[in-house]
């Protein structure tokens, strides 16, 4: 019997003291435990970090794209496992196009994959860079990815280079960095995390994030944390773990750390600040009383369409293609999954409604796509939309679809689907 299946998760248990009437002062300590009692009484009590956790890892800043893409592109060729964090899909898939020109050995990885896919890219990436990998599986491979390598998943890169992000996920990163002790790790392989971001000038403007970052502006709108990051790496050089985690981490969001800006990050975290109160406000607006219980609410209509999440509207797409004269689930061209509703999920990929909002006719299979719509409850045909894909050799499948309206844009786009890189509309990657 597998335990890793069948036995219950070992946990971690931390023993608090009574609480005896005292407020401890706000301890420095990291990892740290807070007890808050209803009364917000606290206790705090330092937690005694793992051996692995204890390190000091050297930090470089770069200042541009170019430049850390080819430290990383540079690194590979050496034979190291390496890393290249992007902070969007659209970023990770243009730096894996203009690398993949370059150089042979490298992979992409991001969320926005049908499911299907993206278990078997997340399979791959774990047998290729986790702990059981081998020399002859890593040498020399690059892997560019997004976010989604930053937790959960258990992997081991001999050098990371990473975009700049707020100085909590930059510490989660590094955790990918030399994560276990590989006797046979590439000589030529150095423990460093290079950040990409821009010079971090005593007076910078409310333009400090270049072009180039625009669509990191896009995921980080208040770029005072990232400005305050790039500040305390330069200052400091390295992640420090765990003495020096709370200073770098106050350094960053701590008042002090706050309370003397420039002039030109305070007007861009005052603009930030103004968009976001709207967001409140609309997502206040939206709260339905918890005291009418499910009863009908007048605050929406009965076909509003009401989203969880205050970005731009998005469309779940089923994929299929036609095989042999019936229409499949994307998923069951590979897997010998079976069950019907099972394939469906797996088949599932979510675009911006302005890239993709409706299917585009189909003569000659429209009758095997109403064939299937018909079998399809009617909440799902509300929320879902099939997309067919057809062949179109080297591993491609294309189609064409209808974004929302919008200015400058053809009401109709042309869609490529690839198991490597995933959905594209045009030239521009989905979900960017």
């Amino acid at each position: 019997m597998s335990c890793r299946r069948h036995c219950p998760r070992r946990s971690v248990s931390v023993s608090l003291p009574a609480y005896d009437g005292q407020i401890e002062e706000v301890s420095s300590a990291y990892p740290l435990a807070t007890w808050t009692t209803p009364r917000a009484q606290t206790v705090q009590t330092p937690i005694a970090p793992r051996k692995m956790n204890v390190r000091q890892v050297p930090v470089r800043l770069v200042q541009t794209v170019e430049e850390g893409n080819a430290l990383a592109l540079y690194a590979a060729r050496q034979g190291q496992a390496v890393l290249r964090i992007r902070n969007t899909v659209a970023d990770a898939i243009d730096t894996f196009d203009k690398l993949s020109r370059q150089y042979d050995r490298i992979e992409l990885f991001h969320a926005r994959y049908a499911q299907v896919d993206r278990q078997q890219r997340e399979n791959e990436v774990l047998t290729r860079y986790g702990l059981k990998s081998r020399p002859q599986q890593r040498l020399g491979w690059l892997l560019v990815a997004t976010q989604v390598v930053e937790q959960s998943l258990d992997l081991d890169f001999d050098l990371i280079v990473s975009d700049i992000a707020p100085v909590d996920l930059l510490i989660q990163r590094a955790g990918r960095l030399w994560r276990h002790t590989r006797p046979d790790r590439h000589p030529s392989a150095r423990q460093e995390l290079i950040v990409v971001t821009p010079d971090p000038v005593a007076e910078p403007t409310v333009r400090w994030l270049p072009p180039s970052f625009e669509r990191t502006a896009r995921v980080y709108q208040d770029i005072t944390s990232l400005w305050l990051t790039a500040r305390a790496l330069a200052a400091t050089g390295m992640v420090d773990a765990p003495d020096g985690l709370r200073p770098l981490i106050e350094s960053v969001y701590g008042m002090e750390a706050r309370r003397e800006l420039p002039e030109g990050i305070i007007a861009a975290s005052n603009a930030a600040k103004q968009a976001e109160n709207v967001d409140r406000g609309l997502a206040v607006g939206r709260l339905l009383p918890l005291h009418n219980g499910y009863a009908p609410s007048q605050m929406w209509e009965d076909d509003e369409a009401v989203q969880t999440r205050l970005s731009d509207p998005t469309r779940t797409w089923r994929l299929a293609s036609v095989l042999n004269g019936r229409l499949l689930p994307w998923a069951a061209l590979w897997t010998e999954e079976r069950d019907y509703r099972r394939l469906w999920a797996l088949s599932q990929v979510t675009v911006r409604t302005y890239q993709l909002d409706e299917p585009h006719p189909d003569g000659d299979s429209q009758p095997l796509v109403d064939a299937e719509l018909a079998q399809w409850k009617p909440w799902e045909r509300e929320q879902y939309r099939l997309l067919l894909l057809r062949e179109n050799g080297h591993g491609v499948w294309v189609t064409t679809a209808q974004g929302a309206a919008r200015r400058g844009a053809p009401p109709n786009r042309k869609v490529k689907y690839t198991r490597q890189i995933g959905p594209t509309v045009g030239m521009r990657a989905v979900m960017g």
